[in-house]
């Protein structure tokens, strides 16, 4: 006996060293705590998450440490930035048949503010932030089966300045299955593996990028109809601004939501004036003088609206410093530092005019005041608060309603401003969240709760009308982060701004990682070319989202060239080309060629980026039928109502470049009431179903005509047997149409090599105008393996396929039969093996386990399921 309890004391004894020599990292000692956990696989039948749809986990973080929720915990000490304060959260997601936790995908998680709209209000949408915060997992399995998941955080408590840090708090372990794709998901935009200038999606099927660029998606209801209207016209990608809604940072041009009193295109910021700005914040807006004063419209290029709900009692509380503000003698309303909301005075004065501006503060403009008593004097900085009730129904922070906030009857002072607040009064001195759109003026130090929300809906939209979004997420003449750098976008990785960049797109992997309707993430528009800076920074860009982000694209775009070197050694996805006639890099010759040769245009930038060999697709981001060295839309392009450019455009992409094209100039192809180009989407994409581009085995033609005056464009795969070609009669291009050149027509034969000799291959004629086919024979190679096509009186263009190009559908998989576990047709003593070995256990797996009514067990009613079909 004795010793029995001396081996147990030995053992326990040993268990003890073994504890404190090597502590368990995910046990950290910390208050720290996840909990509340659920999600959202009642959305879906039979609770099973289809591939590639969007599986949502919402929980809560409790008594963490971190003081900025949206930034990751990030140990490394930054100069100038605000270090430890954040927390990370991420979600584990383990496939199906694995059982180690280090193979698991890491997804980041994110703070979620809900909003409410309303449409129906001012002529922008009403977004209003209400409710509580919690947080939120995004995450879309690409694989059937069972998977399971965990969260995990981190934050100062457990890791103690530690860079990097190991130590994690995690819930327990969850699982969910994944079901087949539904219908019309092919999954995410990839780069094909078997042709490298192509793109296609996760199941391997076709992708066509046929569309445009321009639009920032903003307001939410004119985006949602304008991603309407590209269904119907089968544009299936387009080019969008994300940068200008202003999720972080300010952006450029007249992106700012707040404006000044003479309507610059910035609110003034100022920092280095002695306790300027508040605390660890970067910048703070000064008032002068009286009469000055911000307001906010949602007019700017992000046109995102917030405002009051009707019959509410609100809390305002503005975070400012003042000093010497002096109330005027005369004047009447309220004297100091007031805000309010104004009925916009109109009309304003332009520019250039007597009195520039709009006196906002004017006491016949006011229709609410938000502080019932205004500021004045000298103080630190100091929150003042004042109470006030809407009783004009809904409110829209829009031109008409515009929020303003300055001195009003004032002699003399300065304000500095760091935060406007506005939210509800929920009682017992609590408040509701922020309804003022960036109102924390350090726009840089958080992700906007409100443009984000925004993004959401416009993102779900984008996936229900099949519109892939290549989104531009950053400006490199952000006027924040260039200030804050050196005036240098481009930060390095070690810098404030370069990690406040990195924070930001761990932010974009967070929220929107799981979107089938993103093609890919783009840097900024349009950075400088020859900088390394930008290289460094592209790299940076691409592995930290590659790392965060598996399941989307990335780039950048330069405003001018194609600097071939770093294209073909960067971890971008795939290259940018931003190319109008005007800013092209090609001779002045060519470009004077190409401004009435839409076809010319593209083919010669196509085969020329081809030629250099990128070793990646390559998309031209913008591009513009304008003049050789002029930067302006070409009116005369107005004249050929007929659409024989944009034909001619897209018509030529069939080229063996296979650079893909997004126009920039709108009304060149869409005037409304006028002319709609855009119906030449749908013919192209008729022709182009089918082609197996993205499959790898093509090259160009590489034949000839017996007239120089067809211009021939086009591919072949000579181990399948087919080709495709596009051919033009090279007198018809827009301007000679719109001039009203007699266009004589063509007759010859074209001859296209490389195919087996003395072999019958079928010919398909397409009509090019009704995107249909014409007509169709079949013709016979010569013994060489030359096939000679005859072209007749061509005084436009024609395309034609050779080959059998008819589209296989798989045959759909047989219905499972129930009680048969291993699939094979009959239900016998095997199956019933397989329901035995799993008895009385919880499973995924459904039937394969013996789980015939998928309820989750193995248990007798398996048993009678298999029983009554038992048929050996």
């Amino acid at each position: 006996m004795y010793h029995k309890y001396l081996s147990t004391l030995l053992f326990t004894l040993i268990c003890l060293l073994i504890f404190l020599t090597h502590p368990i990292k995910t046990l950290a000692q910390t208050s720290l705590q996840i909990s509340n956990i659920s999600d959202n696989r009642s959305n879906y039948p039979n609770q099973e998450i289809p591939k590639y749809e969007k599986f949502e986990v919402t929980f809560n973080i409790n008594d963490t440490v971190a003081t900025n929720f949206q930034f990751p915990y990030d140990g490394q000490v930054v100069p100038n930035l605000i270090n430890r304060v954040g927390i990370t959260v991420d979600g584990l997601f383990l496939p199906p048949g694995e059982s180690d936790w280090n193979n698991a995908l890491v997804q980041p998680g994110f703070l979620y503010q809900p909003t409410l709209r309303d449409s129906n209000v001012g002529e922008y949408d009403w977004i209003y932030p209400t409710g509580e915060v919690y947080w939120i997992l995004r995450f879309s399995p690409k694989q059937q089966g069972a998977w399971k998941y965990k969260i995990r955080a981190q934050d100062d408590s457990i890791c103690s300045g530690a860079n990097p840090c190991n130590n994690w708090v995690e819930s327990p372990e969850y699982q969910f299955t994944a079901t087949g794709s539904l219908p019309n998901n092919n999954g995410f935009v990839e780069v094909s593996p078997y042709d490298s200038r192509y793109f296609m999606f996760s199941d391997e099927s076709q992708f066509f990028g046929l569309g445009h660029a321009g639009p920032s998606l903003t307001p939410l209801k004119s985006a949602e109809t304008y991603l309407e209207e590209q269904n119907q016209k089968d544009v299936d990608v387009i080019r969008a601004w994300m940068s200008a809604s202003l999720i972080v940072s300010r952006g450029t041009h007249w992106w700012d939501p707040w404006r000044e009193v003479r309507w610059a295109d910035q609110i003034t910021a100022d920092a280095g004036v002695p306790g300027v700005p508040y605390g660890d914040h970067d910048l703070a807006v000064k008032i002068g003088g009286n009469g000055d004063y911000i307001f906010m419209t949602a007019d700017g290029n992000q046109y995102i609206s917030t405002g009051l709900e009707a019959n509410k009692d609100y809390i305002i509380r503005i975070r400012a410093k003042l000093e010497n503000v002096t109330p005027s003698a005369s004047g009447s309303g309220l004297k100091g530092l007031v805000a309010k909301v104004v009925n916009n005075p109109d009309p304003c004065a332009a520019p250039g005019e007597p009195n520039f501006g709009c006196n906002f503060l004017n006491q016949g403009n006011t229709l609410l005041y938000l502080t019932p008593t205004a500021e004045i004097g000298t103080s630190d900085w100091h929150i003042f608060e004042g109470r006030f009730r809407n009783t004009f129904g809904r409110i829209v922070f829009q031109w008409g309603h515009s929020l303003t906030v300055g001195l009003q009857n004032v002699d003399s002072g300065t304000v500095y401003l760091d935060e406007v607040y506005i939210g509800e009064d929920l009682g017992n001195n609590q408040i509701g969240p922020n309804v003022v759109f960036k109102g924390q003026l350090n726009y840089h130090l958080y992700f906007d709760q409100i443009a984000s929300g925004s993004w959401d809906r416009v993102i779900d939209k984008a996936k229900k009308e099949g519109v892939y979004l290549k989104l531009v997420v950053l400006d490199n003449d952000d006027w924040i982060y260039r200030r804050l750098n050196n005036y240098n976008f481009y930060a390095a990785d070690n810098t404030q701004v370069g990690r406040l960049q990195t924070y930001f797109w761990r932010y974009l992997a967070a929220r929107w990682g799981y979107a089938t309707s993103i093609h890919s993430w783009e840097l900024n528009n349009e950075g400088d070319p020859f900088s390394s800076a930008h290289y460094d920074m592209a790299n940076r860009f691409a592995q930290t989202l590659h790392q965060l982000d598996k399941n989307h694209l990335t780039n950048t775009s330069f405003w001018h060239s194609f600097p071939t070197s770093f294209w073909q050694s960067t971890d971008l996805d795939y290259a940018d080309l931003h190319a109008y006639v005007s800013t092209s890099y090609a001779p002045l010759s060519e470009r004077e060629k190409m401004t009435n040769d839409a076809a010319y245009y593209r083919i010669w930038h196509s085969q020329d980026v081809f030629n250099r060999n990128p070793n990646k697709p390559v998309i031209r981001g913008e591009a513009g039928l304008d003049f050789p060295t002029q930067q302006i839309p070409n009116s005369e392009l107005q004249q050929d109502t007929q659409g024989v450019w944009f034909h001619n455009y897209l018509w030529s992409g069939l080229d063996s470049g296979g650079m893909y094209e997004l126009y920039w100039y709108n009304t060149d192809y869409y005037s409304p009431g006028i002319f709609d180009h855009r119906d030449e989407y749908g013919r192209i994409k008729s022709f182009l179903t089918g082609l197996d581009l993205h499959k790898g085995g093509y090259i160009n033609w590489g034949g000839s005509s017996t007239d120089t005056n067809l211009r021939i464009v086009g591919q072949k795969n000579t181990s399948t047997g087919k080709a495709h070609l596009w051919i033009q009669n090279k007198v018809h291009t827009w301007k000679n149409v719109v001039d009203g050149v007699a266009i004589s027509p063509i007759t010859s034969t074209v001859t296209v090599p490389g195919f087996s000799p003395n072999t019958s291959y079928p010919i398909e004629w397409w009509d090019t105008y009704t995107g249909v086919p014409s007509g169709s024979e079949s013709l016979q190679t010569d013994s060489s393996g030359n096939l000679s096509l005859s072209v007749i009186n061509l005084t436009s263009d024609i395309a034609v396929k050779i080959g059998d190009y008819t589209i296989v559908t798989p045959t759909p998989s047989p219905t499972a039969i129930p009680g048969d576990a291993n699939n094979d047709g009959v239900v016998d003593g095997i199956d019933y093996v397989i329901w035995l070995n799993h008895y009385n256990q919880s499973t995924l797996n459904r039937q394969s386990d013996g789980d015939f009514n998928s309820d989750g067990k193995v248990d007798g009613i398996d048993y009678v399921i298999w029983l009554n079909n038992y048929n050996p």
